[in-house]
């Protein structure tokens, strides 16, 4: 007998993703505390985790799954919000409740997501969630990917920039450089990053032109 297969249902958002992305955790999870007493519901920790994920899947899924809510991120936040934010009220047990200045932190997410304001840029609250995830925010950040960005049609790199970006040795050969890039691209396929895998499709072609020219230069001598 045949298992019946099970379908994933996909978090269908009504924000788009480039609007939510920069806006940190701890507002976005106040704003779907805000969300849930919009509806009158009660506001417990499992419909908190539902309504993050709902309203912003990218910043909520699980890395590598992102048909799966994250809990332990959501769970982190809120601690975060009530303990040294006073954003959030409340506890697992007991539910949880907007303070009055959660209120006023909902007024700007929610022109931030409007697009009316930009929020400030905010250090980061908590480490990577795993090293798939620290390599494609150092991609992200890194100097090469935002050439490529403002560029692409005429982008081009170096293998020494590559090792840089890659965190290899300037003594790595092409082989270690391009089994690097191929581990980058396994983890933005997973992340579902069509940008930085266009990167990497870009710097995979550079490097392989400059590796074909050195070994047609090689024969020829």
């Amino acid at each position: 007998m045949k298992r019946k297969k099970v379908t994933k249902k996909k978090s269908k958002s009504p924000f788009s993703e480039d609007v939510y992305q920069n806006i940190d955790l701890d507002s976005l999870v106040t704003y779907a505390v805000w969300s849930i007493e919009q509806k009158e519901e009660a506001c417990t920790f499992e419909r908190l985790v539902e309504e993050c994920f709902t309203l912003f899947p990218k910043k909520f899924s699980l890395f590598g799954y992102p048909h799966w809510p994250d809990s332990a991120r959501v769970n982190k936040s809120w601690l975060r919000c009530r303990t040294d934010k006073g954003l959030i009220k409340g506890t697992v047990k007991t539910g949880f409740r907007l303070t009055p200045l959660g209120e006023k932190s909902v007024l700007l997410t929610v022109k931030a997501l409007e697009g009316a304001v930009t929020l400030p840029k905010r250090k980061p609250t908590q480490r990577s969630r795993s090293i798939g995830e620290a390599m494609l925010a150092r991609v992200r950040n890194h100097h090469l990917f935002r050439r490529y960005l403002q560029s692409s049609r005429d982008f081009t790199v170096t293998r020494d920039e590559l090792r840089h970006l890659l965190m290899t040795t300037g003594m790595a050969g092409n082989d270690v450089v391009v089994a690097n890039l191929e581990k980058l691209k396994c983890t933005a396929e997973k992340a579902n990053d069509q940008r930085v895998l266009d990167f990497i499709a870009a710097c995979s072609t550079v490097l392989g032109n400059t590796i074909q020219s050195k070994r047609g230069t090689m024969n020829e001598t």
